[in-house]
């Protein structure tokens, strides 16, 4: 597109079609770019050999519509992924549910079963748990939080109470 632009500018700013022959802003979406590009190649087809005796290439309106309709192609295919990836996740949380409403099932006819026994009711409690993924969740900004240092315990030995004995001096240097 900027080419087009480029020699528009130098050689088509009386023509009506200018404004179609420039380029979108740059904060445009993704769709107003394509819908730009295929008004700027609708419009350069006017002027085609203008522009092509300019430099740009014979091929240049069609390619620029290949382009267009190459972008056009992944914004649908970018759709399609974010709805298959929606409808995925509502699936997942379906299933889940329906987990675990079979699990409160199976868990009365275990604990039935068990009976008053300690160690079976603590072992069905550790498998019927359902744990989640480890990490922050999906969509979650990670924190700033300093990790846990592990604790250092220095044990130094206690003082023996003074004995009953006086101390003896240190010996004195001889005069000499």
């Amino acid at each position: 597109m900027a080419p087009v632009a480029e020699f528009a500018k130098l050689n088509l700013r009386n023509v009506p079609e200018f404004a179609a022959l420039t380029l979108p802003p740059s904060n445009a979406t993704a769709q107003r770019a394509v819908a730009a590009a295929y008004a700027m190649a609708d419009a350069a087809t006017e002027h085609a050999q203008t522009l092509i005796d300019s430099g740009l290439p014979a091929t240049f309106a069609d390619d620029l519509r290949t382009a267009a309709a190459a972008v056009n192609d992944s914004l649908a295919g970018r759709s399609k992924h974010l709805g298959r990836r929606a409808g995925a996740t509502a699936g997942i949380g379906d299933e889940e549910k329906r987990g675990r409403a079979l699990l409160k099932v199976l868990n009365a006819l275990i604990m039935a079963r068990i009976g008053n026994s300690a160690q079976l009711i603590a072992e069905w409690t550790m498998a019927k748990a359902m744990r989640r993924k480890p990490g922050p969740a999906a969509g979650s900004v990670a924190s700033d939080v300093t990790p846990i240092q592990p604790w250092v315990i220095t044990v130094t030995p206690q003082a023996t109470p003074a004995s009953t004995a006086t101390p003896v001096p240190p010996p004195m240097a001889e005069a000499a």
